[in-house]
């Protein structure tokens, strides 16, 4: 796929983005293709979570919001005037079909999909 980048100073520069099959080729070291596939490829609309974090007036405005957060599980906290506090860690968990997604895996599969966080609204002490 051909882009062109502008580089200040320069302009526009040409630039070929190479496809695998199972991501965005990221490096070529020595014939040896390094290809990244993440949830961060696709459209997501995380700047929502953050503007209905805004407005939130309790913890189902506060969920409601997160709904719309997907790429890069991060850790959210909240707490409210009532004493309710959690902790969520929200964002699609990529699906593989082997291998360790946390770490650098072979190139002979592919991540299948993706999963939401589930809510466990069950109080634990």
């Amino acid at each position: 796929m051909h882009e062109e980048i502008y580089v200040k100073g320069v302009g526009y520069v040409p630039y070929n983005v190479y496809l695998a099959r199972n991501g965005v080729v990221i490096a070529n070291y020595s014939n040896v293709i390094i290809v990244m596939n993440w949830t961060g490829m696709y459209p997501t609309d995380e700047v929502a979570t953050f503007l209905y974090f805004d407005i939130a007036r309790n913890l189902s405005d506060f969920l409601n919001a997160l709904s719309y957060f997907k790429v890069g599980i991060q850790n959210f906290a909240y707490a409210d005037r009532y004493g309710n506090i959690g902790i969520f860690a929200w964002g699609l968990y990529p699906i593989v079909m082997g291998g360790d997604p946390r770490a650098v895996m072979l190139g002979n599969g592919h991540m299948t999909g993706s999963a939401s966080y589930r809510l466990n609204t069950s109080p634990t002490y």
